[in-house]
């Protein structure tokens, strides 16, 4: 059947929106409105026909020589429905044919309030209600489909009485499809065009386009989810610009002083959890084909300019980044270090990075480029130090987990503040970490977990240290040993007696004879082991630990305790005899020892 033989008519792509007020009221664009607060099951036409109705243009698709009856082409029909969130009973639609009509008591009364400067059978795809004035909406509209490239955007601050164009300053032959405003900051507005994404800080004078990443794509709607932009392709694919904070606290006009800093308040940030295949990868060089298991999917890594790496996604999706996104700006000219550090909430540092920290990876260092510059906190605290990779005596090269930097307790939900010292000036912003809003645990719970996880920490922190100072101890010694071989058997078995308790002591803290992960197989493991399984049982879950993880923790952190102090009792007393013998013998050694503390 042709369209205009139809009661009703539904375009391809027609409208369908719930109620902002009633989740259970979902509304239908067809070339009338529709209601259901059934689910559905029953349809109220409230309105009456909002399109032109020209029969002439409700046809076959293709005309009388190549018709088509597949129902995309259908025209004369709403394109889009907008529902008040001030006033429940104001609903707006526009049409594909260059009307826009309001009615104020639920579809009983529709005013056509279309834009005098409308252009004829404009296909008006996007209505936006402003959340700061009810009075205040915004329309999209496009002709290409009659070879006329121009944008079309128009905004009433007068309930649709009067109209003003904001295309401002937006490139000649750009196609408008979309246009949504803020509902943070007033006269922020962004825009989905035929060729990508733009934003305006000043409600429609002036436009920029957003790069970022986005490839030269049509752009059919735009959502703000939280502090999120979400855009809808035509090419089937969803993009999301993960923080749009920065544009929030730009303002027009106000230009960056020459060598001043500016720091952007971060967002609230939600502790989450993602799967701990999540990112994965298989190949350090190359494509990847396996991001994660049992998904399909390419990525390959990048290195940019400034000498960072990148995986870039080729046909999967990425996740957000997983942390507190921070973003601070440097001014022209910009060529001092910069510090960031976080800060609990009684302003306690618990991390901190410097641009100028060659320990750190380049990847991990804040950025010191002019312009804008973005930096995740992982919401980990700072880690204890792993053991020296330089003292491990072993044939094979030190083991990955052992080279890679360990990551402390995540941080509990709570007050947070990012300090930023750069160019002279120490610069600070408040911020909250999140629970998971799904989770019902408790903040009581979240403070007990990360305690314990504080504690086993430590304790592993501790024993680290004390790995690294007995191998240093055990290589003087067996230069002692060396130097001593054909001078004095007494003190070189006296040498040897001491480095054996040391490797007793060494032994029990670790597994010293480990030369891959799966040795733990057929290796004893030591304290580090069994605190490592005890840190990753006790974070396994957000929720306070168990009462048998609490009491199994405390044993261990006693034992690694007493090894600890063991390796101290060696170090004041045999370590303290052994130097006292040397000096009897006049043997210069001592400096070799120093380390002893003795």
């Amino acid at each position: 059947m042709a369209p205009r033989e139809l009661k009703y008519r539904f375009a391809w792509t027609f409208p369908l929106v719930f109620a902002p007020s009633d989740s259970k009221t979902l509304y239908a664009g067809g070339n009338r409105v529709f209601c259901t607060q059934d689910e559905g099951h029953s349809w109220t036409a409230i309105s009456p026909d909002l399109s032109l109705n020209d029969p002439d243009r409700q046809g076959y698709s293709g005309g009388s020589l190549t018709n088509e009856t597949a129902g995309a082409e259908v025209h004369a029909t709403c394109a889009c429905l907008a529902i008040s969130r001030h006033r429940k009973r104001e609903i707006w639609a526009s049409t594909d044919d260059g009307l826009v009509h309001v009615t104020r008591d639920h579809g009983r009364h529709w005013e056509n309030v279309t834009p005098k400067a409308m252009p004829a059978l404009a296909y008006v795809g996007c209505v936006e209600i402003s959340a700061h004035d009810p009075d205040t909406v915004y329309l999209s509209a496009t002709r290409y489909k009659l070879a006329d490239y121009r944008a079309w955007l128009f905004v009433t601050r007068d309930g649709g009485k009067t109209w003003a164009p904001i295309v401002g300053d937006l490139p000649v032959g750009e196609i408008t499809r979309v246009v949504r405003a803020d509902p943070v900051r007033a006269g922020l507005l962004f825009a989905g065009t035929e060729t990508g994404a733009f934003f305006s800080l000043d409600d429609g004078k002036h436009w920029v386009r957003m790069k970022g990443g986005l490839p030269v794509v049509p752009i059919y709607d735009l959502k703000i989810k939280g502090s999120d932009l979400v855009a809808a392709t035509h090419g089937r694919s969803f993009w999301i610009l993960d923080d749009i904070s920065p544009l929030r606290e730009f303002r027009p006009g106000k230009t960056q002083v020459r060598g001043e800093v500016q720091l952007i308040t971060p967002r609230d940030t939600i502790r989450t959890r993602l799967a701990w295949s999540a990112g994965s990868t298989y190949t350090k060089k190359g494509i990847s084909y396996g991001p994660a298991f049992g998904i399909d999917g390419a990525s390959e890594m990048v290195q940019l300019a400034d000498g960072k790496k990148l995986r870039r996604f080729l046909d999967v999706g990425e996740n957000p980044p997983n942390g507190a996104i921070i973003y601070y700006l440097l001014p022209p000219g910009f060529t001092g270090p910069v510090k960031l550090s976080i800060l609990d909430a009684k302003r306690q540092e618990i991390r901190s990075w410097a641009s100028d920290d060659t320990a750190l990876d380049a990847a991990k260092r804040p950025g010191t480029q002019e312009g804008l510059n973005r930096f995740v906190w992982d919401l980990k605290h700072r880690g204890p130090d792993k053991p020296d990779a330089s003292l491990i005596e072993r044939k094979n090269k030190p083991l990955a987990e052992e080279k890679e930097d360990i990551a402390g307790p995540t941080a509990a939900p709570g007050a947070y503040a990012v300090a930023l010292d750069a160019g002279g000036k120490r610069l600070q912003a408040s911020f909250m970490v999140l629970k998971d809003p799904r989770l019902k645990t408790s903040q009581r719970s979240f403070d007990q977990q990360l305690a314990l996880l504080k504690r086993l920490y430590a304790a592993l922190a501790d024993l680290n240290q004390s790995v690294d100072r007995l191998r240093v101890i055990k290589r003087r010694l067996r230069d002692l040993t060396k130097l001593l071989a054909r001078a004095d058997a007494g003190l070189v078995e006296r040498a040897k007696s001491v480095s054996a308790m040391l490797d007793a002591v060494e032994s029990a803290l670790l597994d010293p004879k480990r030369e891959s992960p799966r040795d733990v197989l057929r290796h004893a493991g030591g304290l580090s082991d069994e605190l490592w399984d005890l840190i990753l049982l006790v974070a396994i879950a957000d929720e306070a630990p168990t009462s048998q993880a609490v009491q199994l923790s405390d044993e261990v952190i006693v034992r690694t305790n007493a090894q600890v102090a063991g390796l101290e009792a060696i170090v004041v007393n045999e370590l303290k005899a052994l130097n006292l013998e040397l000096r009897k013998a006049s043997v210069d050694v001592i400096g070799v020892l120093g380390v002893a503390g003795t």
